[in-house]
């Protein structure tokens, strides 16, 4: 039987900063609760910390589950495909639409980029293995204006990679 929650809190809902070291702004949400009848302690229940939890996501810019499903579907894909093509495994991905966890910032600005038509399909299946064809974007690169011609050096040292300089061919 489902527990029913005929009161109402307002709750303070902190967002953080984009660094997570302080805090942004301090919103405040009216929740569904319960008053213990005896002590009078405020109890949330699922759906008070769901709407919690999706105000948190929205104020920081976070996809919504549905979001990350409707692109998915939009796409066409599986949901071990949308896995690979994201190169995340297929738990993760599935958590994350399912509504259980939230893909980090960095992830979630490739999501909203796929579901805003900025980042195409095909580009991150053509990445997905290390057979990416540089050659069309350094071509791209050296007919711009004014480009310096560039190598990197990679070597296994404190500098992993650095940018060399080279005289114009």
């Amino acid at each position: 039987m489902k527990t029913r929650y005929p009161d109402t809190t307002t709750v303070p809902i902190t967002i953080p900063t984009p660094d997570g070291k302080s805090v942004a702004e301090t919103i405040m949400l009216t929740v569904p609760c319960r008053i213990e009848a005896k002590t009078g302690e405020v109890i949330l229940g699922g759906e008070a910390l769901r709407m919690i939890d999706r105000v948190k996501a929205r104020h920081m810019g976070l996809m919504q589950p549905e979001e990350i499903h409707r692109l998915r579907v939009c796409l066409g894909l599986t949901q071990k495909e949308m896995s690979e093509l994201l190169q995340i495994g297929a738990k993760s991905y599935t958590r994350w639409e399912s509504g259980r966890e939230r893909p980090f910032r960095s992830l979630n600005i490739l999501l909203r980029a796929l579901y805003d038509g900025k980042l195409d399909v095909n580009y991150l299946r053509s990445i997905r293995t290390a057979e990416f064809n540089w050659k069309p974007m350094v071509d791209k690169l050296m007919r711009a204006k004014n480009a310096i011609p560039y190598t990197f050096d990679v070597i296994e040292t404190k500098e992993a990679c650095r940018e060399i300089e080279r005289a114009a061919a």
